[in-house]
């Protein structure tokens, strides 16, 4: 993605008056951990054009298995939630955006048992963040 379809990207979701929630690659890994420098690099573009853009970090992460042959636990996926978090904290500009997810694909056994999982992490980490508008 170029800086000009980024710019598209929210100079419309501006226009019809939406929020933009852009979900971040998480299978981009460095050593069994989240590589968020492709990410640092769009916040900071992002801060600079003075965007306000909500975050995920991957799509349907319990199905990673199954759809691309590739696994992810949960602890591991709260960890990358809590470096996206920092990485949020520590941006002037993106203080105050939202992280969204973990998304699952449906409430089967097999995601909830993945979600308690992240869940049961991310409570000792405490990285949730609730805001009201």
């Amino acid at each position: 993605m170029t800086g000009q379809d980024w710019d598209s990207i929210n100079k419309f979701t501006q226009a019809v008056g939406w929020k933009l929630i852009f979900d971040l690659n998480v299978l981009l890994r460095r050593g069994g951990h989240w590589d968020s420098s492709n990410a640092e690099e769009l916040m900071h573009y992002t801060v600079n054009q003075g965007y306000h853009v909500d975050f995920e970090l991957g799509n349907e992460p319990d199905a990673f298995h199954h759809a691309l042959n590739r696994t992810l636990s949960s602890t591991d996926l709260a960890r990358d939630y809590r470096h996206l978090f920092a990485l949020l904290q520590k941006s002037a500009g993106l203080q105050k955006s939202r992280i969204i997810g973990p998304d699952l694909t449906r409430p089967s056994k097999r995601a909830l048992k993945y979600l308690s999982k992240y869940v049961a992490y991310t409570a000792q980490v405490s990285i949730w963040q609730h805001s009201r508008k």
